[in-house]
């Protein structure tokens, strides 16, 4: 039995929720890419979305020499809310963990 919103229902009955709308392929309008083939392993990337979605991200190895070579990675990414509002998060993500910032964030999340 599986408990949904205080209602027992069989397993083999199934909720089917109405969408609300199609989903759409969206067009990638901008795509560039480099990665470098040096011991770092150095990258870039950049794409931008036909309905205004960005994102921007580099990295690298850091120390790629030693027995344990760390990802450094730093980017970020914009997209439009459900409000029309667009909202940023840039981040990072190294041996410290991933750390994302972004006005609309709460504090606690923010490194």
């Amino acid at each position: 039995m599986i408990r949904k919103d205080r209602q027992v229902m069989p397993k083999d009955k199934f909720i089917v929720r109405e969408k609300k709308s199609p989903s759409k392929l969206v067009p990638i309008v901008k795509h560039v890419a480099e990665v470098s083939q040096d011991l770092d392993r150095k990258y870039d990337f950049e794409y931008v979305t036909g309905d205004g979605m960005t994102r921007k991200e580099t990295g690298y190895l850091k120390n790629p020499e030693s027995e344990n070579p760390i990802q450094v990675v730093r980017g970020s990414y914009s997209y439009t809310g459900r409000d029309g509002k667009v909202y940023t998060v840039e981040y990072i993500a190294d041996e410290k963990g991933f750390r994302p910032i972004g006005g609309h964030l709460p504090a606690a999340l923010q490194g």
